[in-house]
C-alpha cells in the first residue's frame, strides 16, 4: 500500500472515534483495496494509534469537534472523498442527536461529499434521511443484529451469520458485494444477456452476479435482487449507464472486459 498523495484531498474522514474505528481503518486500508485513501481522523477525544501497525500509515488526527465548521475546513472536507460519522456519546439520544449535527455541519462544508453515518437508535434512522437529505448511508447496529439473530434462528446450523461477517470484511482471502458501474457496452443490454456474458467470462474473473440498482427509481425500490424470481420482465429490464450492476466477488469486478 503506498499513499502517493500526502496533501489532503480525495481522503476519507472519520468523524469520531470509538473502540470499532481501529477495525474501520484496517478494513479501509486492507492489502485487498486496490485504491487506498489516506484517513484523516476528527475528533475531540484522544487517539492512539500503533505506528507499527501498517494499515495505521498515512492516518492523520485534526484535533477538534467534528460539528464545527471551522475543523472540518482544516481537515480539508470539502477535498474528501467520503465521510464517515461515528457515535461518540455514551447517551444513546446524545450520539445520534451529536451524529446529526455533525452531517448536517459536513453537508454544509461538502455539499456533494459521500456520507455515512452510525445510527445507534433504530428510532432515529428516518431523521437522517429526511432532515436536509443529508446522510447516504445511514448504518444502526440495532438493526442489523436483531435480522442477523433472526435469520440465524430461521437457519439453524446454515452458517448464514458467518456468510454475511465474511461478506461485510475486506481482506485479501474474502469475497465482497459490489456495486459496479454499467460499462458502455453494456448500456441497453438485458440483465440476461449481460448475466451470461458475466458467466461465460467467469472462469478469468470469478464473480457472482446478484442484480442490479435503478439509477433512476424513486421510494427505494430500485434494487432488484434476483432477477427473474417475481417474472420474466426483471431479467428483461435494459440496463441504463448510470445504473450498477450488484456483484459478488474477491476484488472489484472489471466487467467491461466482457463486454463483447
Amino acid at each position: 500500500m503506498a499513499f502517493t498523495d500526502v496533501c489532503l484531498k480525495r481522503h476519507i474522514l472519520l468523524l469520531g472515534w470509538s473502540d470499532k474505528c481501529q477495525e474501520i481503518i484496517d478494513n479501509l486500508h486492507s492489502e485487498d483495496v486496490e485504491d487506498p485513501r489516506q484517513v484523516v481522523i476528527v475528533t475531540t477525544k484522544p487517539v492512539c494509534l500503533d505506528p507499527a501497525r501498517v494499515t495505521n500509515r498515512g492516518v492523520v488526527v485534526v484535533p477538534g469537534d467534528p460539528s464545527d465548521e471551522n475543523v472540518l475546513h482544516m481537515a480539508n472536507a470539502e477535498r474528501a472523498s467520503a465521510g464517515i460519522i461515528i457515535a461518540e456519546e455514551r447517551d444513546p439520544s446524545e450520539a445520534d442527536t451529536k451524529a446529526l449535527l455533525v452531517a448536517l455541519t459536513l453537508r454544509e462544508v461538502a455539499p456533494w461529499i459521500y456520507i455515512a453515518a452510525e445510527v445507534v437508535q433504530l428510532a432515529d434512522v428516518d431523521q437522517f434521511g429526511t432532515v436536509a437529505a443529508c446522510v447516504d448511508e445511514v448504518v444502526c447496529a440495532e438493526q442489523f443484529v436483531s435480522r442477523m439473530l433472526a435469520q440465524g434462528a430461521v437457519f439453524p446450523g446454515s452458517g448464514v451469520v458467518e456468510l454475511y461477517s465474511h461478506l461485510l470484511g475486506q481482506s485479501a482471502d474474502s469475497n465482497e458485494v459490489y456495486l459496479v458501474e454499467v460499462p458502455d457496452d453494456f448500456a441497453g443490454r438485458s440483465y440476461a444477456e449481460v448475466q451470461q456474458l458475466v458467466l461465460d467470462g467467469a472462469s478469468s474473473e470469478p464473480v457472482i452476479l446478484l442484480g442490479y440498482l435503478k439509477a433512476d427509481a424513486e421510494d427505494g425500490d430500485g434494487l432488484v435482487i434476483s432477477p427473474g424470481a417475481h417474472g420474466s420482465r426483471e431479467l428483461d429490464y435494459k440496463l441504463d449507464g448510470a445504473d450498477h450492476i450488484v456483484a459478488i466477488s474477491q476484488t472489484r469486478p472489471r466487467l467491461a472486459n466482457w463486454a463483447e
